[in-house]
């Protein structure tokens, strides 16, 4: 079997000079490997084909038989890379944490420790019988996150 490691080895200095960069790459006990790559205003299946063809040639199908699937990430997908936090500033997203609490809002900054996201909640306010809208900047460590998903809107 072809380890991820080697795949993802080959893949990042593939990528080294370029915009395109890898997000996952996950292989099952039936050596069937999905590789998951983005760029930062989306691939074309063109480029993943042309990602294919250069996965293929590098591990021969005759050493070792196996099925290779080349796509984006889908929109289901959570972010994994710091690339896919970049490319998703100012966009909704959705933040799951351990905990199970969940806060959604448009993602505002990333760093390698935290993401920071403008959440607009309801909230009492004292002399007020209703509550009102309030927006609130919360910074988020990794630590304390299970995943984090953009959220897709057909407004």
């Amino acid at each position: 079997m072809i380890s991820k490691k080697k795949i993802e080895d080959f893949l990042n200095d593939e990528f080294a000079d370029g915009d395109v960069f890898l997000v996952d790459v996950v292989i099952n006990a039936a050596n069937s490997i999905r590789v998951y790559v983005d760029k930062p205003l989306g691939i074309s299946i063109n480029e993943c084909y042309d990602i294919s063809r250069k996965i293929t040639g590098e591990f021969s199908r005759d050493e070792e038989d196996y099925s290779l699937d080349v796509s984006s990430p889908g929109l289901d997908m959570p972010l994994r890379v710091a690339e896919q936090y970049v490319k998703n500033i100012d966009k909704d997203v959705e933040v799951l944490l351990n905990d199970g609490k969940k806060h959604k809002g448009i993602l505002k900054s990333y760093n390698s420790l935290a993401i920071e996201i403008e959440e607009k909640k309801k909230i009492a306010v004292e002399g007020k019988k209703n509550k009102q809208w309030q927006t609130q900047l919360l910074t988020i460590n990794f630590d304390d996150i299970k995943t984090v998903k953009v959220v897709i809107s057909f407004n």
